[in-house]
Protein backbone atom coordinates (compact mmCIF):
# COMPACT_ATOMS: atom_id res chain seq x y z
CA UNK A 1 0.00 0.00 0.00
CA UNK A 2 1.51 3.30 -1.09
CA UNK A 3 0.87 6.86 0.06
CA UNK A 4 2.11 10.24 -1.08
CA UNK A 5 4.50 12.59 0.63
CA UNK A 6 1.75 14.24 2.66
CA UNK A 7 1.54 11.07 4.75
CA UNK A 8 4.99 11.86 6.10
CA UNK A 9 3.68 15.10 7.61
CA UNK A 10 0.96 13.57 9.76
CA UNK A 11 3.16 13.97 12.79
CA UNK A 12 5.20 11.16 14.35
CA UNK A 13 2.43 9.69 16.54
CA UNK A 14 -0.25 9.69 13.85
CA UNK A 15 2.19 8.33 11.29
CA UNK A 16 3.21 5.45 13.56
CA UNK A 17 -0.44 4.62 14.27
CA UNK A 18 -1.10 4.56 10.54
CA UNK A 19 1.84 2.24 9.94
CA UNK A 20 0.90 -0.11 12.77
CA UNK A 21 -2.66 -0.34 11.50
CA UNK A 22 -1.35 -1.72 8.22
CA UNK A 23 1.67 -3.72 9.36
CA UNK A 24 2.42 -5.90 12.34
CA UNK A 25 5.86 -6.49 13.73
CA UNK A 26 8.17 -7.04 10.78
CA UNK A 27 10.22 -10.13 10.07
CA UNK A 28 13.37 -8.03 9.67
CA UNK A 29 15.58 -7.78 12.75
CA UNK A 30 18.95 -6.19 13.65
CA UNK A 31 20.98 -9.40 13.42
CA UNK A 32 24.17 -9.71 11.41
CA UNK A 33 23.28 -13.07 9.88
CA UNK A 34 19.91 -11.81 8.68
CA UNK A 35 21.41 -8.64 7.20
CA UNK A 36 24.06 -10.62 5.31
CA UNK A 37 21.45 -13.00 3.92
CA UNK A 38 19.42 -10.01 2.76
CA UNK A 39 22.43 -8.62 0.89
CA UNK A 40 22.98 -11.98 -0.77
CA UNK A 41 19.31 -12.45 -1.63
CA UNK A 42 19.21 -9.02 -3.28
CA UNK A 43 22.12 -9.93 -5.52
CA UNK A 44 24.62 -7.40 -4.11
CA UNK A 45 27.88 -8.14 -5.90
CA UNK A 46 30.48 -9.49 -3.46
CA UNK A 47 33.57 -11.16 -4.89
CA UNK A 48 35.53 -11.95 -1.71
CA UNK A 49 35.51 -11.58 2.06
CA UNK A 50 38.25 -9.55 3.74
CA UNK A 51 38.10 -10.07 7.50
CA UNK A 52 40.38 -7.78 9.53
CA UNK A 53 40.61 -9.02 13.11
CA UNK A 54 39.07 -12.44 12.52
CA UNK A 55 40.35 -13.80 15.88
CA UNK A 56 38.80 -17.33 15.92
CA UNK A 57 36.43 -16.82 12.98
CA UNK A 58 33.33 -14.90 11.93
CA UNK A 59 30.55 -17.53 11.74
CA UNK A 60 28.01 -15.32 9.96
CA UNK A 61 30.42 -14.69 7.07
CA UNK A 62 31.28 -18.38 6.92
CA UNK A 63 27.59 -19.28 6.84
CA UNK A 64 26.49 -16.88 4.11
CA UNK A 65 29.61 -16.69 1.94
CA UNK A 66 31.11 -20.17 2.16
CA UNK A 67 31.56 -20.24 -1.63
CA UNK A 68 33.77 -17.12 -1.74
CA UNK A 69 37.47 -16.73 -0.92
CA UNK A 70 38.15 -15.34 2.56
CA UNK A 71 41.26 -13.28 3.28
CA UNK A 72 41.75 -13.29 7.05
CA UNK A 73 43.97 -10.90 9.01
CA UNK A 74 44.87 -12.06 12.51
CA UNK A 75 48.23 -11.38 14.19
CA UNK A 76 47.58 -13.58 17.25
CA UNK A 77 49.38 -16.80 16.30
CA UNK A 78 47.52 -18.82 18.94
CA UNK A 79 44.32 -18.36 16.91
CA UNK A 80 45.64 -20.15 13.83
CA UNK A 81 44.63 -23.73 14.81
CA UNK A 82 41.03 -22.71 15.53
CA UNK A 83 40.88 -20.65 12.33
CA UNK A 84 42.02 -23.72 10.42
CA UNK A 85 39.17 -25.76 11.92
CA UNK A 86 36.49 -23.11 11.29
CA UNK A 87 37.57 -22.49 7.68
CA UNK A 88 38.56 -26.05 6.77
CA UNK A 89 35.92 -26.24 4.01
CA UNK A 90 36.51 -22.71 2.68
CA UNK A 91 39.05 -21.20 0.32
CA UNK A 92 40.90 -18.95 2.78
CA UNK A 93 44.20 -17.15 3.21
CA UNK A 94 45.46 -16.30 6.68
CA UNK A 95 47.65 -13.19 6.96
CA UNK A 96 49.28 -13.15 10.40
CA UNK A 97 49.77 -9.40 10.56
CA UNK A 98 48.04 -6.49 12.27
CA UNK A 99 46.37 -3.94 10.00
CA UNK A 100 46.74 -0.20 10.47
CA UNK A 101 47.44 3.15 8.83
CA UNK A 102 51.09 2.39 8.03
CA UNK A 103 53.58 -0.41 7.43
CA UNK A 104 56.12 -1.55 10.01
CA UNK A 105 55.65 -2.98 13.48
CA UNK A 106 53.40 -2.34 16.45
CA UNK A 107 52.85 -3.77 19.92
CA UNK A 108 50.02 -6.24 20.43
CA UNK A 109 48.37 -6.78 23.81
CA UNK A 110 46.97 -10.28 24.39
CA UNK A 111 44.27 -11.09 26.93
CA UNK A 112 42.58 -14.37 27.80
CA UNK A 113 43.32 -18.05 27.45
CA UNK A 114 43.71 -20.09 24.28
CA UNK A 115 40.30 -20.46 22.64
CA UNK A 116 38.99 -17.29 24.28
CA UNK A 117 41.62 -14.72 23.37
CA UNK A 118 41.16 -11.05 22.69
CA UNK A 119 43.81 -8.69 21.41
CA UNK A 120 44.51 -5.02 20.92
CA UNK A 121 47.22 -3.68 18.62
CA UNK A 122 49.16 -0.38 18.64
CA UNK A 123 49.51 -0.28 22.44
CA UNK A 124 52.27 0.74 24.78
CA UNK A 125 54.05 -1.92 26.76
CA UNK A 126 52.65 -2.34 30.28
CA UNK A 127 54.60 -4.33 32.90
CA UNK A 128 53.01 -7.70 33.63
CA UNK A 129 50.93 -7.84 30.45
CA UNK A 130 51.44 -10.10 27.42
CA UNK A 131 52.55 -7.51 24.89
CA UNK A 132 54.47 -8.62 21.82
CA UNK A 133 55.73 -6.89 18.65
CA UNK A 134 53.94 -7.90 15.45
CA UNK A 135 54.24 -6.89 11.83
CA UNK A 136 51.88 -4.11 10.73
CA UNK A 137 50.56 -3.54 7.22
CA UNK A 138 48.01 -1.22 5.63
CA UNK A 139 45.24 -2.57 3.43
CA UNK A 140 46.39 -0.47 0.50
CA UNK A 141 49.91 -1.88 0.77
CA UNK A 142 48.61 -5.45 1.01
CA UNK A 143 46.44 -5.14 -2.09
CA UNK A 144 49.15 -3.33 -4.02
CA UNK A 145 51.25 -6.46 -3.48
CA UNK A 146 48.49 -9.06 -3.87
CA UNK A 147 46.86 -7.51 -6.94
CA UNK A 148 43.73 -5.38 -7.48
CA UNK A 149 40.36 -6.51 -6.18
CA UNK A 150 36.93 -4.88 -6.29
CA UNK A 151 33.51 -5.41 -4.71
CA UNK A 152 34.80 -7.16 -1.59
CA UNK A 153 32.97 -7.34 1.69
CA UNK A 154 35.29 -5.87 4.31
CA UNK A 155 34.79 -6.57 8.02
CA UNK A 156 36.83 -4.63 10.60
CA UNK A 157 36.95 -5.59 14.28
CA UNK A 158 40.21 -4.38 15.79
CA UNK A 159 39.26 -3.42 19.34
CA UNK A 160 39.20 0.35 18.92
CA UNK A 161 41.67 0.75 16.05
CA UNK A 162 39.12 0.62 13.23
CA UNK A 163 39.82 4.22 12.24
CA UNK A 164 43.49 3.45 11.58
CA UNK A 165 42.50 0.51 9.36
CA UNK A 166 40.28 2.79 7.29
CA UNK A 167 42.94 5.49 7.03
CA UNK A 168 45.43 2.95 5.70
CA UNK A 169 43.01 1.49 3.18
CA UNK A 170 41.24 4.39 1.53
CA UNK A 171 41.86 3.20 -2.01
CA UNK A 172 40.82 -0.38 -1.29
CA UNK A 173 37.84 0.50 0.93
CA UNK A 174 36.37 2.78 -1.72
CA UNK A 175 36.16 -0.21 -4.08
CA UNK A 176 34.40 -2.48 -1.57
CA UNK A 177 30.70 -3.10 -1.99
CA UNK A 178 29.97 -3.68 1.72
CA UNK A 179 31.89 -2.74 4.88
CA UNK A 180 31.09 -3.95 8.40
CA UNK A 181 32.73 -2.05 11.27
CA UNK A 182 32.49 -2.64 15.00
CA UNK A 183 31.88 0.80 16.48
CA UNK A 184 31.68 2.08 20.03
CA UNK A 185 30.66 5.35 21.68
CA UNK A 186 34.32 6.31 21.51
CA UNK A 187 34.74 6.13 17.73
CA UNK A 188 31.32 5.99 16.07
CA UNK A 189 31.26 9.65 15.00
CA UNK A 190 34.64 9.38 13.30
CA UNK A 191 33.74 6.06 11.65
CA UNK A 192 30.58 7.58 10.19
CA UNK A 193 32.47 10.64 8.97
CA UNK A 194 35.11 8.52 7.21
CA UNK A 195 32.66 6.11 5.60
CA UNK A 196 30.26 8.82 4.39
CA UNK A 197 33.26 10.60 2.90
CA UNK A 198 34.16 7.46 0.97
CA UNK A 199 30.72 7.26 -0.61
CA UNK A 200 28.95 4.76 1.65
CA UNK A 201 25.53 4.72 3.28
CA UNK A 202 24.34 2.88 6.37
CA UNK A 203 22.60 -0.37 5.43
CA UNK A 204 22.00 -1.67 8.94
CA UNK A 205 22.93 -1.41 12.60
CA UNK A 206 23.21 -4.91 14.03
CA UNK A 207 23.83 -6.68 17.31
CA UNK A 208 23.86 -3.69 19.66
CA UNK A 209 25.63 -4.20 23.00
CA UNK A 210 24.69 -2.35 26.16
CA UNK A 211 26.74 -1.46 29.23
CA UNK A 212 24.85 -0.58 32.41
CA UNK A 213 21.70 -0.12 30.36
CA UNK A 214 23.19 2.28 27.81
CA UNK A 215 24.27 1.52 24.25
CA UNK A 216 28.00 0.89 24.13
CA UNK A 217 28.77 -0.94 20.90
CA UNK A 218 27.14 -1.78 17.58
CA UNK A 219 28.20 -3.26 14.26
CA UNK A 220 27.49 -0.85 11.41
CA UNK A 221 26.97 -2.36 7.96
CA UNK A 222 27.73 0.14 5.22
CA UNK A 223 26.87 -0.29 1.55
CA UNK A 224 28.34 1.68 -1.34
CA UNK A 225 25.95 4.41 -2.40
CA UNK A 226 25.61 3.31 -6.02
CA UNK A 227 24.78 -0.26 -4.97
CA UNK A 228 22.16 0.89 -2.47
CA UNK A 229 20.30 2.72 -5.22
CA UNK A 230 20.23 -0.39 -7.41
CA UNK A 231 19.39 -3.05 -4.83
CA UNK A 232 17.04 -1.32 -2.37
CA UNK A 233 14.19 1.17 -2.47
CA UNK A 234 14.27 4.20 -0.20
CA UNK A 235 11.63 6.61 1.07
CA UNK A 236 11.58 9.54 -1.33
CA UNK A 237 9.46 12.48 -2.44
CA UNK A 238 7.63 10.11 -4.79
CA UNK A 239 5.83 8.51 -1.89
CA UNK A 240 6.04 5.65 0.61
CA UNK A 241 5.15 2.00 0.03
CA UNK A 242 4.09 0.90 3.52
CA UNK A 243 4.09 -2.76 2.49
CA UNK A 244 7.89 -2.43 2.66
CA UNK A 245 7.90 -0.70 6.05
CA UNK A 246 8.70 -2.99 8.99
CA UNK A 247 8.96 -2.31 12.71
CA UNK A 248 11.25 -4.44 14.84
CA UNK A 249 9.78 -5.48 18.19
Amino acid sequence: MQFGVKELFLGPRRLMRRIRSMRGAGSRSPRKLEALRMLRDRGVRITSIVDVGVLHGTPELVDVFSDLPHILFEPVTECAPQIERVYRNIDYTLVQKAVGDRDGYCNLRIRGEAGALTSSAHVERVPGEDVRPVELISLDTFWAQAGPVEDSLLKIDTDGHEEAVLQGGGEFVGKCSVVIIESTNANINRILELMFGMGFLIFDLVEPCYYDGALWQVDIIFIRKDIMGISFDTISDKGVDFSKYEIFK
